[in-house]
């Protein structure tokens, strides 16, 4: 509801484990749904679906934007530096 973007449901269902296409879904279901929703911006994560011809009144409560995130990991290319512990010790004695 927040993009208010439309498009057409090419399959609905549930997962049971396996998944099991329905005609709707059920206040309680837990489902999922296939449209042809090519832009990411048109479908936001834990928005509100509902019908364009007969529309919820409000969105669901407890909507949130979701944050991007980016993970970053460090990795030396060249010969690791290990120090033997006595060196790491006297390190520490020198700057105490």
């Amino acid at each position: 509801m927040s993009t208010k973007a439309e498009s057409q449901v090419e399959q609905l269902g549930v997962f049971t484990p396996k998944s099991v296409q329905k005609q709707e879904l059920t206040a309680g279901e837990v489902g999922f749904l296939i449209t042809g929703v090519k832009e990411l911006g048109q479908a936001k994560v834990g928005d509100t679906v509902t019908l364009a011809a007969n529309p919820a009144a409000e969105p669901l409560a407890g909507f949130k934007e979701v944050q991007s995130q980016v993970f970053r990991r460090a990795v030396s290319r060249g010969k690791p530096r290990l120090r033997s512990p006595a060196r790491r010790a006297g390190k520490k004695a020198a700057t105490q």
